[in-house]
């Protein structure tokens, strides 16, 4: 299975390898410009020995007494003007070359640098994933056999088996319940806090949704790479805290019994009566169904909710140049309909609650403003103990956690490896293109001298 470690091993080879290349390269790039300006140093003399020969020969020419006695000085003048026009020519040539060679020079350096800073990148991402990776695999062994957490999982299902049960009763049972969840208080006191999270899950969903319909599957993998991860780290930085759970289980279930109507686990009897109050029972409990209507119109909103957001941000991607209004009436109508009709039903809800008498209302906000802080403390206290318990032991075990991170790092090495490879395949083209551009700059710049020096002489092209 491909691993981030292996990935960093082999990217780290292959920049050595490019970098063992640049620098062979450098180095003879290097040798060529010294000797093209060498040469152009002895060809620039010579071009200056030439013009020094052809001004002899030209004033030699000049001072004969007869015309006759020019033949031959006239051939020597010829002979050194074709020989300055090979030397311009080839000066000029030669200059075109320097440049080029030059350039290569500079994009060689520049590459040669790139690749070192990206070695030292790599070399350090390898080490990084190399320790993370022995991390990982230590927390999966600390719940192994033999090692530290082993017992933590079995000890945890122990507490649940044993404690659970007489916990839940001790805090459940001070609170007033009904067989119909609509009128029981301890129902809807945990529905609406689940409301609460349910409504940051489908805010959740949507968002994910939507990133991933903009970044890159890169980006997406190596988010999904870091949540797996972050859930194996999560059980295994566990331990304390579910030591403390299984502590509040057994704290909980040695509460002392009910004895009513003189005692109670956690509320005075004072506290129970005023929570249990049979004479406004009816008026709190009709008032609380009214509420629960309320709560379950909300709930029925999150998914239609979020069915119009992810289609609407699908629909902004796909028709950039339309607006809101035109989205609504158009590509998503049917999900906008939905939701407003969802909307509708809770306003509907709602006009229903704040229909009724206020007094029944201020009633049950009475009834909840009567449970006291320790009770909402151990009720907090028990369903937060019994949720994480419930899922340590019952949830992915640490092997499961680390063997969900190997499928999430396969893909994220996959996508990471081919958006270097991308990478590399842009950077390719803009070197190709920086290298025609100096190309270009060194014909232009010796174009004119070549010019001249090519048409008055016969030296090769």
């Amino acid at each position: 299975m491909p691993t981030l470690v292996q990935y960093w091993t082999d990217e780290l080879a292959r920049i050595d390898a490019a970098l063992t290349n640049a620098e062979a390269r450098l180095d003879a790039i290097r040798i060529e410009v010294m000797d093209g300006e060498q040469e152009q140093r002895d060809t620039a003399e010579l071009v200056a020995d030439r013009n020094d020969a052809l001004a002899a020969a030209r004033a030699a020419l000049a001072s004969i007494p007869m015309p006759a006695d020019g033949d031959p000085l006239l051939a020597a003048m010829q002979a050194e003007l074709v020989g300055l026009n090979e030397a311009r020519a080839a000066l000029a040539t030669g200059q075109r070359t320097l440049l080029s060679l030059r350039a290569e020079l500079e994009r060689l350096e520049a590459a040669r640098d790139r690749l070192a800073s990206e070695r030292a990148l790599a070399e350090s991402t390898l080490a990084n994933e190399e320790q993370a990776a022995t991390a990982r695999q230590e927390i999966v062994d600390r719940f192994a056999a033999g090692g530290a957490l082993e017992a933590l999982i079995p000890d945890a299902q122990t507490a649940l088996d044993d404690h659970q049960a007489t916990a839940t009763s001790r805090v459940e049972g001070e609170l007033p319940t009904n067989a119909d969840d609509a009128r029981s208080l301890l129902v809807r006191v945990r529905a609406r806090a689940q409301l609460v999270q349910d409504i940051v899950a489908g805010a959740q969903g949507v968002e994910q949704a939507a990133y991933a319909g903009e970044q890159s599957a890169l980006a997406v993998a190596q988010r999904a790479f870091d949540a797996a991860v972050q859930a194996l780290l999560t059980v295994g930085e566990f331990a304390p805290v579910a030591r403390a759970d299984i502590a509040t289980l057994a704290r909980l279930a040695a509460l002392p019994a009910p004895s009513p109507p003189d005692s109670f686990p956690i509320l005075t009897r004072w506290q129970h009566e005023l929570l249990h109050d049979s004479t406004s029972q009816t008026d709190r409990e009709d008032t609380l169904a009214a509420l629960t209507a309320v709560d379950l119109a909300r709930a029925a909103v999150i998914p239609v909710q979020s069915a119009y957001e992810q289609a609407l941000h699908a629909a902004m991607q796909t028709e950039p140049d339309a607006t809101i209004d035109a989205l609504n009436t158009g590509t998503v109508a049917t999900e906008k309909a939905a939701l407003d009709q969802a909307m509708a039903d809770l306003e509907q809800a709602r006009a229903d609650y704040e229909a009724l008498d206020a007094a029944n209302r201020q009633l049950l906000d009475e009834w909840l403003a009567a449970v006291p802080d320790t009770l909402w403390t151990e009720l907090t206290a028990l369903d937060g103990a019994v949720a994480r318990l419930e899922a340590l032991t019952g949830g992915p075990s640490p092997t499961d956690l680390l063997t969900a991170v190997g499928a999430a790092e396969t893909t994220l090495e996959a996508e990471l490896r081919a958006a270097r490879e991308a990478e590399r395949s842009v950077r390719g083209g803009a070197t190709a293109a920086d290298w025609a551009a100096a190309e270009l700059r060194a014909e232009r710049d010796t174009a004119a001298a070549r010019a001249v020096a090519m048409s008055h002489s016969s030296v090769l092209f």
